[in-house]
């Protein structure tokens, strides 16, 4: 019985920290694709590229390690002929750690 609810309660917790990713995506993921609008299509400058071209980490020259750190502040309103509400104000954090290894004297990037 002990082994289900530690079980229970691991699920529960690891839904409860992926669960907030589950429908944003950020307008960049480093200082160098905010600096082009979230642009990394045809760049291969950061580990952003695992978003939008995972093939193009082979092109980075160096191993990479990125940790950013945004937040996202919903404003909702409702309103029609019977409601004009608000929502409540929230602060969702959005952290993103990466990391991309290139290995020396080979064409293995992971």
């Amino acid at each position: 019985m002990k082994l289900i609810i530690k079980s229970l309660l691991m699920v529960f917790t690891l839904v409860s920290f992926i669960y907030p990713q589950a429908g944003t995506r950020l307008v960049d993921y480093n200082a160098q694709s905010l600096g082009r609008g979230g642009t990394s299509i045809g760049v291969f400058d950061g580990t952003d590229l695992m978003m939008t071209n995972p093939a193009g980490i082979s092109f980075l020259d160096n191993s990479v390690l990125d940790a950013d750190f945004s937040l996202m502040a919903p404003s909702l309103h409702f309103s029609n002929s019977l409601n004009d509400a608000d929502g409540s104000k929230n602060l969702f954090p959005l952290p993103s750690l990466a990391y991309v290894y290139k290995s020396q004297g080979s064409n293995f990037t992971w």
